[in-house]
Parts: C-alpha cells; sequence; structure tokens
C-alpha cells in the first residue's frame, strides 16, 4: 500500500527526501549526488512504461544481459543509452524487489556484476551527470551500497511488489478531441 504524500513535491523530491534522511544517519554516507542520482532513478522507473520494455506491443521483461552484450555491437550514442538502461533497472529491481531475482536462474551477484559494468562501460564512453568528474565510476564503485540504502527506504515503505510502486499512467484519447 502507498504512503506517498504528493502534497506539493515530486516524486524526485519524495526519494531524495527518504534517502537523504537515511543517508545522513549512516556511519559512511554516500555523495549527495548519489542520492541525487538514485531519486531521479527511482521516479523515472515508476512509470509502468519505463519499468518495462514494450516489444511487439507486450510489456515483458528486459533481458539485461543481452541488452548489455549486444551494447557492444551498437554506435557510441546507443550504447550509452543501453548502458544507462541496465545499470538503472538493475538499481531498482535490486533494491525494491530482490524478491524478484529469486526467481531467475542466475544468482545476486550476477545482477550486482551486471549494473556495475553497464555504469563503468558508462565512464569508459565519457558519459557524465552534471559535469561530475568520473561519476559512473564511482557510482558504480558504490553500487552495493547505494543498493542498500535504497532496501532501507523500501523496508520503510513497504514497495512489496511492482503494483505498490509502479504508476500506471492513464491512456490518452487523442481522437476524442
Amino acid at each position: 500500500m502507498r504512503d506517498i504524500n504528493f502534497s506539493n513535491k515530486s516524486l524526485t523530491q519524495y526519494f531524495y527526501q527518504g534517502l537523504d534522511e537515511l543517508n545522513k544517519s549512516r556511519v559512511c554516507p554516500l555523495p549527495q549526488e548519489f542520492i541525487y542520482y538514485s531519486s531521479l532513478t527511482l521516479d523515472k522507473f515508476s512509470s509502468l512504461d519505463k519499468f518495462f520494455s514494450p516489444e511487439n506491443g507486450q510489456k515483458e521483461n528486459k533481458v539485461l544481459g543481452m541488452n548489455l552484450l549486444e551494447a557492444e555491437f551498437k554506435a557510441s550514442e546507443e550504447k550509452k543509452k543501453i548502458y544507462k538502461d541496465v545499470g538503472d533497472t538493475i538499481l531498482v529491481q535490486m533494491a525494491l524487489f530482490p524478491d524478484y531475482l529469486k526467481g531467475k536462474a542466475l544468482n545476486k551477484n550476477y545482477y550486482m556484476r551486471l549494473g556495475k559494468t553497464a555504469y563503468f562501460n558508462m565512464e569508459k564512453l565519457n558519459c557524465t551527470f552534471y559535469d561530475i568528474p568520473h561519476f559512473y565510476r564511482l557510482f558504480s564503485t558504490s553500487f552495493e551500497q547505494v543498493i542498500s540504502l535504497i532496501e532501507t527506504f523500501n523496508s520503510s515503505k513497504k514497495f512489496e511488489s511492482y503494483n505498490d510502486y509502479l504508476i500506471s499512467l492513464p491512456v490518452t484519447d487523442e481522437k476524442a478531441s
């Protein structure tokens, strides 16, 4: 069940405030930039159409390992998009829905390495986040800590399933106007 209070704040602000509060209570807090990036990612992936990739008109789970491998054969700009999508998707899945990975043939360590590799590969392509030097390399080295922080946030908010977290955006009927 959602307890999100939307009064005058965006989802990014909601996630940022919750993660920042938890982060400040940690012995070794993460950089604020990591909290902000995670908040943006949680906001972005709160929409049902962003969390699953539409293929053939259906909402299907992304095949993240294959996407990462296929990125090697793409142009630089396409690689960046794929790496970011893979890293961000794994961040959300591992932090908010760890039970989702239990049904997979591969274990949590595999997905952890996959996410770290995706972010590290972005660094090799000179990707930037608000002109912060080496952001994605640093983010990849702190991936486990970021996931741990979001897991703690999740346990306090009780996003137990995709249905509790994901927002289904209303379908607009363009013909009605």
